[in-house]
Order: C-alpha cells, then sequence, then structure tokens
C-alpha cells in the first residue's frame, strides 16, 4: 500500500470523490468567488491565508519573520522535495545553490541520480495579532515583504492566496521558460491569459498603482528613456514611485 492510499484510504477512490467528494474542503476560489464585496475585504486586509515555501535552511528565520508579519499561530509546517529538471522543471525550477549535495540526491528507480534539494511549506491561517489586540494590521506591507523576502531565498508563494506582487514580481519568482515556449509553440499567447492574470487578486484588493509606477520609472531609466517623456509624466512616475 502507497503512502497515499494510507493517508486517504477509502476517501481517495474514484466512486468516493464523484459521489461525496463535494462534502470536503471547499476549494479557495470557489470560496472568492462567493464572497460578497465587504467580506471580501476584510478577509484579505484582517485575515491571513499565506504560504511560503523556503529552503529547509531558511526555516528559523522564516518562522521569526512571520511571527513579525502575521502573528498567527499554529503554523503549518511540511517539508516539499524540489526536483531539478533542468528545463522541464516548470514553474518551480529551484535554484542550483539550494540543492543536495550530490550523496544525499534520490536515486530513481532508472539508477540515475535525480538533483534536488529539501525546502519547507511555512503557512499561516487565522487573525493576525495585531487585528486581535485592535490595531491597524497593512496586509499590503506585510503580505509584499514575504514575498520579497520569499524571492530573495529563492522560495515561491502559493497562487492560492491572495498575492500582493506585480507582473514582474511574479515572473521573477516562478519561472516562465517552460510555459512561456509551450504557449508560443501553441500559438495560444494571445488566445489565453497568463498566469498572473488569472491568480492576481481582484480590483479593489491590492492596489499596486505605486508599485507599478515605480518599475515604470526604473524601467525609463534602464533605457533612458525619461528625457523623451514630457515633464508632467516624469514628474507623475517619480511621485507615485515614492509611495512604492
Amino acid at each position: 500500500m502507497d503512502a497515499e492510499s494510507k493517508v486517504g484510504g477509502s476517501s481517495n477512490h474514484p466512486i468516493y470523490r464523484c459521489l461525496w467528494g463535494w462534502l470536503g474542503a471547499p476549494e479557495v476560489g470557489l470560496l472568492k468567488l462567493f464572497q460578497g464585496p465587504v467580506i471580501r475585504q476584510a478577509a484579505a486586509h484582517a485575515h491571513v491565508v499565506q504560504e511560503s515555501i523556503m529552503p529547509m535552511h531558511r526555516l528559523e528565520e522564516g518562522v521569526k519573520r512571520f511571527d513579525e508579519w502575521f502573528g498567527v499561530y499554529p503554523l503549518l509546517v511540511f517539508p516539499v522535495r524540489i526536483f531539478d529538471r533542468g528545463e522541464m522543471s516548470g514553474f518551480l525550477r529551484p535554484n542550483p545553490a539550494e540543492l543536495d549535495e550530490p550523496k544525499h540526491q534520490p536515486v530513481h528507480p532508472s539508477g540515475k541520480q535525480v538533483p534536488s534539494g529539501l525546502w519547507v511549506d511555512l503557512g499561516a491561517y487565522g487573525v493576525p495579532r495585531l487585528v486581535k489586540e485592535g490595531k491597524s494590521w497593512d496586509a499590503k506591507k506585510s503580505c509584499r515583504a514575504m514575498e520579497h523576502w520569499t524571492r530573495h531565498v529563492h522560495g515561491w508563494c502559493a497562487v492560492y492566496t491572495d498575492i500582493f506582487c506585480t507582473h514582474k514580481e511574479f515572473r521573477d519568482m516562478f519561472d516562465h521558460s517552460l510555459i512561456d515556449r509551450c504557449r508560443k509553440r501553441l500559438q495560444a499567447t494571445d488566445a489565453f491569459p497568463e498566469i498572473y492574470t488569472k491568480v492576481k487578486p481582484e480590483e479593489g484588493i491590492a492596489d499596486l498603482k505605486a508599485e507599478l509606477a515605480a518599475e515604470q520609472l526604473a524601467d525609463a531609466l534602464a533605457n533612458g528613456d525619461t528625457q523623451k517623456s514630457s515633464p508632467s509624466s516624469s514628474a507623475k512616475l517619480q511621485s507615485a514611485a515614492k509611495l512604492a
């Protein structure tokens, strides 16, 4: 009996899933879909549902930072082994510096060693400490700090949660090379939206105007295009960038 059968038992059987699977935990996307605007705002700005998948050796630091950002307990903690399959790795392509030493690498049934590393998923679910204390909690600031740190340590955030990153930051976190090649090969670039478009929060949840303006200004400075734009446009960009 495999591990999945031991854990799931009969609940993983196709017949059970077809007839009674709907009685299980609801899918997060459906919950968001049926929430009204008031409840949705409260859920995003007074309640935490966040996960960060970080290298195992960063766990202690991650727990301390989660306490600073969220102050929610208990925390979800479970290990995740990420395999490096090169160009076929997909979204979660591990940084080579975070891979285990060869002597610790698992061996495929074919006898070939597969490069991999051990990450850990750290999740926080509940009401932030500051909210419980009747104080103001900045959801955008806290979640963006978590996303920035996760990118910095070569990790990934869970995309089912409310993300507060820009499109550029999202692409920096996840490796899009494989899906970009597939979209181009299948001529689906203009036929279907990018993943970010499907997982980003709806209008009114995350205001990223300042962050987008900062990115636009940085690109303009890098390309030397600021001289070509009008003085008023440059001033607006710089003013918005200061708020980011």
